[in-house]
């Protein structure tokens, strides 16, 4: 590896790196990278969102575009929004483009190029090695790197944040139990996606058929995965004697919920 001039100090590693037998690229970042004027105003989400789209540009060789509907995958629109506004990236129809991209990343052209004359001097090395097993002078040792860290797997969804959790508490319409609200966030998100909980709870707060006194504390909405449920049944009519029993038994459940609910607030997240 090298390094560039001091007037442009990036950190230029081999890409054919060999690390056992797999040739891969490397995401090349500046060491001034996190005070550069665009990047110091991001949030930690934006950032990450970032990075990991040129991590996944590297690793696919798409020359810093990337479909809109993978990118929505790895984070939200806002964080998408964020990096816009901050002139890194573009959006191109169906499309994200990282712009100046080429500038500072290994085209695929060129990736292409340097993995094919890696393999024809693979080759030749191998025509060279000997019967006895020695090798020739002319086969290097191989190149040692740290292990890099793997791309994301697009499917995985990212950890919520701080501000993910206040819109949703914002939505949602019962302002009790926060703290083990929050805690049952965090969870969820492990099982959806944060754009798919919020617009759960967006249907719930706005039901017009949802009744106040029977609304579930958030956690237990939550637990419950109550974002995918359907519309409340209309209460167009008074309400049956075993519909009335059940609601009662329902509010019994949560009284008791309640105190659990208190007690996880006390606890460290």
């Amino acid at each position: 590896m090298k390094f560039a001039s001091k007037r442009n100090p990036v950190l230029i590693v081999d890409i054919t790196s060999n690390i056992e037998g797999e040739r891969m690229t490397w995401v090349r970042i500046d060491d001034g990278f996190p005070n550069h004027p665009k990047i110091i105003g991001l949030s930690d989400g934006a950032f990450r969102l970032y990075i990991t789209a040129l991590c996944y540009s590297n690793a696919y060789l798409t020359d810093g575009i990337i479909p809109r509907n993978t990118v929505k995958k790895l984070s939200n629109s806002r964080h998408i929004s964020a990096l816009v506004e901050a002139n890194l990236w573009e959006i191109c129809g169906d499309d994200i483009k990282i712009l100046g991209y080429d500038e500072y990343q290994f085209t695929k052209e060129k990736v292409e190029t340097e993995r094919k004359r890696a393999a024809e001097r693979m080759q030749k090395a191998r025509s060279l090695r000997r019967t006895d097993g020695v090798t020739s002078g002319e086969v290097q040792p191989p190149h040692t790197h740290p292990i890099p860290i793997p791309i994301p797997n697009i499917d995985i969804h990212m950890n919520p944040s701080d501000s993910d959790f206040n819109l949703f508490w914002s939505i949602y319409p019962r302002k009790e139990a926060k703290g083990a609200a929050r805690t049952a966030f965090m969870k969820a998100c492990k099982k959806a996606t944060v754009e798919l909980i919020i617009e759960g709870a967006k249907r719930f707060a706005s039901d017009p058929n949802r009744q106040p006194e029977f609304t579930a504390h958030a956690s237990t909405w939550l637990n419950q995965e109550r974002w995918t449920d359907t519309p409340l049944p209309s209460r167009g009519g008074s309400m049956t004697r075993t519909e009335s029993s059940v609601m009662r038994a329902l509010e019994i459940a949560e009284k008791f919920s309640a105190e659990e609910e208190r007690a996880l607030e006390n606890e460290p997240f």
